[in-house]
């Protein structure tokens, strides 16, 4: 029988926001944003399914891992917990939305959200499904210790990074070309520019094709962040090439290193 892939979330600690009606906005908006860009990748679009989870079906695991992965950074200071489960439907209607099916696969995303929860792993993205999940269980607890401790900068910098030079699997994903500008001012709304309209005015660079990138350990950097990048961002937020290299160089390619060689064990299973 077919498996499906199944991507359920759970805010963190929802009910300690500041605001959780501006904090349920603007996932609302995120959710219906990625919808369009990983269009493609999608079986069934990403809905919300209660107040505070929300959940999907993917086409590949690699597509699952790389949404976990980049919605956590679009919705930053908002934390998630990430169950992706592998496994059979009772049932798959393509007029039915993902919050009316039902299955092993589902299943098994709600058991890795439980398995977060009570603290078995650091990670707070955990698969579930499939023996080989076991090792990359713990290998993403490692890549996910490269990010638990960002400053509220470096959180900045790895976001416009992203929108600039996305990680995709086959140069599908972009976000600035949907990004309308209430869309531009949600995402970059805390972001201090240089100058107000330079947010608006931000444009994509570059993608980083997984599939066809040669993960180098000894050359993190030149291999996974973009050439010029720091200088476009150090010029978007008014400070030198080489503070926004700081940055780049310690956090940012460590986390791309790591994320890469996820997704390509992902592929292989």
């Amino acid at each position: 029988m077919e498996e499906y892939i199944v991507l359920i979330a759970d805010v963190i600690e929802s009910r300690k926001l500041n605001d959780r009606y501006l904090a349920q906005r603007k996932i609302i908006s995120i959710i219906e944003l990625f919808n369009e860009v990983y269009f493609d990748y999608l079986r069934k679009k990403v809905e919300i399914s209660s107040g505070d989870s929300l959940q999907g079906i993917f086409k590949t695991l690699s597509a699952a891992f790389l949404y976990a992965r980049a919605i956590q950074l679009f919705l930053y200071p908002i934390k998630l917990k990430i169950g992706i489960g592998l496994g059979v439907l009772d049932y798959f209607d393509e007029s039915f939305s993902s919050n009316m099916l039902d299955g092993k696969a589902y299943h098994n995303a709600k058991k890795a959200l439980d398995i977060i929860s009570e603290n078995k792993y650091h990670s707070h993205i955990y698969f579930e499904g499939n023996e080989q999940f076991d090792f990359l269980n713990s290998y993403i607890d490692l890549y996910d210790k490269t990010t638990e401790n960002l400053s509220y900068k470096s959180q900045q910098v790895f976001l416009l990074s992203e929108l600039l030079n996305p990680l995709s699997i086959d140069k599908s994903v972009h976000y600035i070309k949907y990004m309308n500008e209430e869309m531009k001012k949600l995402v970059l709304g805390d972001i201090q520019f240089v100058d107000n309209n330079k947010g608006m005015e931000i444009k994509e660079m570059n993608i980083l094709n997984i599939v066809s990138h040669s993960n180098n350990e000894a050359s993190k950097y030149k291999s996974t962040i973009e050439r010029g990048i720091a200088v476009v961002i150090a010029e978007l937020l008014g400070t030198s090439r080489q503070n926004i290299q700081r940055y780049l160089s310690k956090e940012l390619a460590e986390e791309r290193y790591y994320a890469i060689k996820l997704c390509k064990h992902l592929l292989e299973i």
